[in-house]
């Protein structure tokens, strides 16, 4: 497998570079010793159109692709912000991806442009204290009712939940009990981050929530689905090939056998654990 760069791939590096020169160590540090965000780096980042590299035009975004995108947040890494920087942009580049796939087109256009344009920001809530990597033992639990859902739980390890306008969050549709696999019974959906209802609160590296009666539309939901899981997973991965955390490591020094897996590898992993009508029906 090659990983040299295509004359894209070369322009955002050289754009990337430009713009981290505006962001010295002093402005990372500043940002560490104050814990604070750095709204300064991500509006710059938004002002650019990078938020939208892997969105598709007709939402406001450049649609390059999962791979330079990847590149771009790798890039961004290597410099004096290293993960601080890439984490705080890494969910509205990356996150929204569900939308994209399966939301409906009133879904997409109500959603996709603020988010790809920096006007909102939003957060991933995957992760519970009880279950860690095993999110087929999640607990938030979505209780239908007349006008939507009502949703109560916990989660943790969610990145910029304390600045964000929004939560796609992963909770349980139908009970564990009542499910043929555990990683059954679970839906998408794309809401407000109603502090009201959403307590947040830092948890060391990353903040966690306790959700208290958030009421979610039946509009919020992406799709009205019980395989949350398979949804969540896949439209994540939904190029030929990609790494498992792009800012983490550089492309040029890495076995890609160990790093990247392929369509079809991603697609039999599904087929394998996550079989099913998708429809819940």
């Amino acid at each position: 497998m090659s990983f040299n760069y295509n004359e894209t791939q070369l322009s955002i590096i050289d754009s990337v570079q430009n713009i981290m020169k505006n962001f010295d160590d002093d402005y990372w540090l500043e940002c560490d010793q104050k814990s604070i965000f750095p709204h300064k780096f991500y509006d710059e980042i938004a002002d650019g159109g990078w938020l939208g590299i892997c969105m598709p035009k007709e939402f406001g975004g450049s649609a390059l692709g999962i791979t330079e995108a990847s590149i771009f947040m790798q890039k961004v890494s290597e410099t004096g912000g290293g993960m601080a920087a890439a984490s705080s942009i890494h969910i509205n580049i990356f996150g929204p991806h569900p939308i994209v796939v399966h939301g409906n087109n009133e879904q997409k256009n109500k959603w996709l442009p603020s988010l790809i344009n920096g006007k909102e920001k939003t957060c991933f809530g995957v992760t519970e204290p009880d279950s860690g990597l095993d999110t087929g033992k999640l607990k938030t639990f979505a209780k239908k009712i007349n006008n939507g859902y009502l949703i109560n739980g916990q989660k943790i390890w969610t990145s910029t939940a304390q600045i964000a306008d929004k939560i796609l969050l992963l909770a349980r549709t139908t009970p564990i009990e009542e499910c043929k696999k555990n990683t059954d019974g679970l839906s998408l959906f794309y809401t407000k981050l109603d502090r009201k209802k959403i307590e947040v609160k830092e948890t060391g590296v990353r903040p966690g929530e306790k959700l208290h009666e958030v009421l979610v539309s039946q509009e919020e939901s992406l799709r009205t689905i019980s395989r949350g899981d398979y949804f969540a997973i896949k439209s994540i991965l939904p190029e030929v090939s990609k790494p498992v955390s792009p800012e983490s490591f550089e492309f040029d020094e890495l076995s890609s056998e160990h790093f990247l897996m392929t369509s079809k590898e991603v697609q039999r992993f599904l087929d394998k654990n996550l079989s099913g009508d998708l429809t819940g029906h």
